[in-house]
């Protein structure tokens, strides 16, 4: 009677696991399913909307052969494009043979304010990642890195909400994005004043992507911890960081950070835009909620960095010589 007794408990909890477990599957086949009819909605209006709106390509001459196509053919395919779009501003710089070949602004800083040119700053977004990467590679050239150190050795206190990722995250993972963890961007606990000791009691309950660890997940907070890694070894602010280890070498000669700008009244710098067909609409931007944003140190290494034109030009020249002039190892920039 014993043995019945524990063959039927046995058996409940066996029921109950298999129903739990079909319950999991039915939640998974549920969610692919209401993601495969979002995917289907967005090409249907995606479909419709360039039913509306076709696309000129007239001015998308193709070239049988690309010696034929001229700086000067690039400024009008520009001003074509430009013109599509609306009035918008925009900057370009062109590398050729480690000469920069062209510099140049085009459109409005903004809808009513003076023309581009090519000192007018621009925000370049997650290129910044690129600087937080060579500074890293930099350091590591200086053995003052090593690729392969476990972060969690680097930054005493730093955890995930797996243990696997806390014991096996290095900055390849970091950098690389694949340390599992989702973009988690839009949670208001990291985009407020992010420091690092916030973010360290933030980070073990983030949820992670279920065998998502050494996978490509984009993710900007990670990059904020790289940018911590950096001010923590070199015992300096990431933003001196960068200025030492990748401006000055670059010869990038006003690049400044997003959290620096007080004012846009008398600045040189490109407003947002939201582009729609033939026309173009000025963005509302706020100093106060982009500084607040920007503030914390965990956001600045991931997309923080205004550049202009000629500054850019020499980053690209920079970064295409594999460095040259900052000393860094070959195998390390290859890592990049």
């Amino acid at each position: 009677m014993l043995m019945l007794y524990e063959n039927k408990k046995f058996y409940k909890e066996e029921v109950k696991d298999v129903l739990k477990e079909n319950k999991k599957n039915e939640q998974r086949i549920n969610s692919k399913v209401k993601l495969l009819l979002k995917l289907i909605v967005g090409i249907i209006l995606i479909a419709f909307y360039y039913v509306l709106h076709p696309y000129d390509s007239s001015f998308a001459k193709v070239y049988s052969e690309p010696s034929h196509f001229t700086v000067r053919d690039l400024e009008l395919e520009i001003e074509n494009v430009r013109n599509y779009f609306g009035d918008v501003g925009l900057t370009v710089s062109i590398v050729k043979d480690s000469k920069v070949i062209l510099n140049k602004g085009f459109g409005k800083v903004s809808i009513n304010g003076p023309e581009v040119n090519e000192k007018t700053l621009f925000n370049i977004g997650s290129l910044t990642k690129a600087f937080t990467s060579f500074a890293t590679a930099k350091l590591v050239s200086e053995n003052i890195l090593d690729w392969d150190t476990p972060a969690h050795k680097i930054l005493p206190g730093l955890k995930w909400a797996s243990d696997e990722v806390t014991k096996d995250t290095t900055l390849i993972e970091i950098l690389s994005h694949q340390t599992s963890l989702p973009r988690h961007d839009n949670l208001p606990v990291v985009q407020r004043n992010l420091s690092l000791e916030k973010f360290l009691k933030v980070l073990p309950n983030l949820e992670l992507i279920p065998n998502g660890f050494k996978k490509f997940s984009y993710n900007n907070l990670m990059y904020g911890l790289a940018g911590e890694i950096l001010a923590k070894k070199e015992s300096k602010p990431y933003k001196t960081v960068i200025r030492e280890k990748v401006f000055g070498p670059a010869k990038i000669l006003d690049g400044q950070f997003w959290d620096e700008i007080t004012s846009f009244n008398d600045l040189n710098f490109a407003k947002p835009y939201d582009i729609f067909p033939n026309r173009s609409v000025e963005r509302e931007i706020s100093i106060e909620e982009n500084s607040i944003f920007l503030n914390g140190d965990m956001i600045l290494p991931a997309g923080a960095i205004n550049l202009h034109a000629a500054d850019l030009g020499n980053w690209m020249n920079f970064f295409l010589s594999g460095g040259k002039g900052s000393d860094i190892r070959k195998k390390d920039f290859e890592m990049l």
